[in-house]
């Protein structure tokens, strides 16, 4: 049910940035893990590792949004969700980028969306 939840502000949050030609990339992290628990990762050994060199990141925010010259990192979470221990990393490391255009936030709602943005 969780899941779902974020599923639906992810698609209020994906429509909005499409009709405002606001840059949104998703990355489907939660679909590496879906794979990997459902012995996708098992069939394929060394699937996960290869994902690794390539660049997958657990715990990476679920969008990278560009607007204005800015760049957020923006995790979706539904109003009790809380973040993963590797997600927490993450969110470290977007803030020793030392940037003040580069920001990492958690997002709840498309109402909290378009307040990190400023559009409200």
């Amino acid at each position: 049910m969780v899941k779902y939840l974020e599923n639906v502000i992810a698609e209020q949050i994906f429509k909005y940035c499409t009709k405002y030609n606001i840059f949104c990339l998703h990355i489907p992290n939660e679909s590496v893990g879906a794979a990997m628990s459902s012995g996708f990762g098992v069939k394929y050994a060394g699937w996960s590792n290869k994902l690794k060199r390539v660049g997958y990141v657990k715990g990476a925010a679920d969008y990278i949004v560009i607007n204005n010259e800015k760049v957020y990192f923006i995790e979706l979470k539904t109003k009790e969700g809380r973040q993963s221990k590797e997600q927490k990393e993450f969110e470290e490391r977007v803030k020793k980028i030392n940037n003040t255009n580069v920001s990492y936030h958690v997002v709840r709602s498309l109402d909290e969306f378009k307040e990190v943005l400023g559009d409200v």
